[in-house]
């Protein structure tokens, strides 16, 4: 039975002892992840307060390109997501 897979690919289904074939394929791996050594792992979906999230691992990734990167000025980064700076106060606010 197959113990691990090329590079973009994971290894599914399982070789029981007596088996009399094998029962095991290597998948593309799906969007939001990245493959190695026939093991799925999920990409980097948020990142730490201060930091953006840039990329996206695309369907059959073999590593995790998104990165954390440091928000820009004029912006906030909460959750990966860049939120603009509030400027001005809303009327009757100090």
């Amino acid at each position: 039975c197959q113990t691990t897979c090329p590079a973009g690919k994971y290894l599914e289904g399982t070789c029981e002892e007596g088996s009399s074939r094998d029962k095991t394929s290597c998948i593309e791996c799906p969007q939001d992840s990245f493959c190695t050594d026939g093991q799925n792992q999920r990409c980097k979906a948020t990142c730490p307060p201060g930091k953006q999230l840039n990329g996206q691992c695309a369907i059959g990734s073999q590593s995790d390109v998104s990165t954390c990167d440091v928000c820009p000025a004029g912006s906030f980064c909460a959750h990966g997501l860049v939120l603009p700076c509030q400027y001005t106060c809303p009327l009757g606010q100090q």
